[in-house]
């Protein structure tokens, strides 16, 4: 069964996230594929700001989870005030950019509480 197959049987439920604290044209989205957070061009998620790495950190879904992999960014990334270099994210997390960096909410949808 090609990875294809397994999107259609299995498909990655959908991340919403919520810039809370931080500068970028667009505070709202919504994922269900792979997507970058950085200051470049090449991200999903552009954030200006200095403590944050042209491409600082990856969200992807692996092995029915999302995760976060910080992209060996200069600052660090941290999950609920952790520094991790790769996590799983609960249903409800906070990703910051740096030690007094940008501040990203997720919810992972379709999660019942």
């Amino acid at each position: 069964m090609s990875t294809q197959d397994e999107k259609k049987i299995n498909p990655s439920p959908a991340v919403r996230l919520k810039i809370e604290r931080g500068k970028a044209d667009k505070t709202d989205f919504y994922f269900t594929e792979p997507f970058r957070v950085g200051r470049g061009k090449n991200c999903e998620v552009q954030v200006s700001d200095p403590t944050v790495s042209r491409s600082h950190a990856e969200i992807s879904f692996q092995g029915g989870s999302w995760w976060v992999r910080d992209l060996q960014s200069a600052n660090g990334t941290f999950l609920d005030g952790m520094k991790v270099e790769r996590a799983p994210l609960a249903d409800e997390s906070r990703i910051q950019l740096g030690i007094g960096g940008p501040v990203l909410y997720l919810t992972i949808e379709g999660v019942t509480r």
